[in-house]
């Protein structure tokens, strides 16, 4: 990130046009830029602009793990059911058990995972709201 103007071509004019490679548009040599210092690159965008592509990236990746996540707690979830129905047992009165055999402790972790999952979902609403709105005010 500088401050300093960026030209795609040392050898370029002052005067001649540049555009943010991110939104194609227009870019002023005065405004703040980010430019890929890696050799051979010539990358050039607004600050706003790779910003923009940065936080879109990091809720696609972070969904994708999410759903990762979740798909993995669904199957487990089928998993226990078919083992809960195929097992069902009565126990003694002074013990609390459910179906497969879960005690207390079990319920427990099966609860905090259940949470888990609810805050994976709400962060994956949140990206997706967030996202939206950003397209809604884009597009006015």
């Amino acid at each position: 990130m500088t401050d300093s103007p960026i030209k795609d071509y040392s050898d370029e004019d002052d005067d001649a046009e540049f555009y943010c490679d991110a939104c194609e548009k227009r870019r002023n040599l005065n405004d703040r830029s980010y430019y890929c210092a890696e050799p051979g690159c010539r990358f050039v965008a607004h600050i706003h602009c790779l910003i923009t592509e940065i936080l879109c990236f990091l809720e696609e990746e972070s969904s994708f793990n999410i759903s990762q996540v979740v798909k993995e707690q669904q199957d487990e979830e089928v998993i226990s059911s078919v083992v809960e129905e195929s097992s069902l047992v009565t126990s003694e009165s002074n013990r609390i058990e459910v179906p497969g055999n879960l005690n207390i402790a079990e319920l427990d972790d099966e609860i905090e995972k259940l949470r888990i999952e609810i805050e994976a979902l709400t962060a994956k609403l949140g990206a997706f709201e967030r996202r939206r709105a950003h397209l809604a005010s884009s597009t006015i």
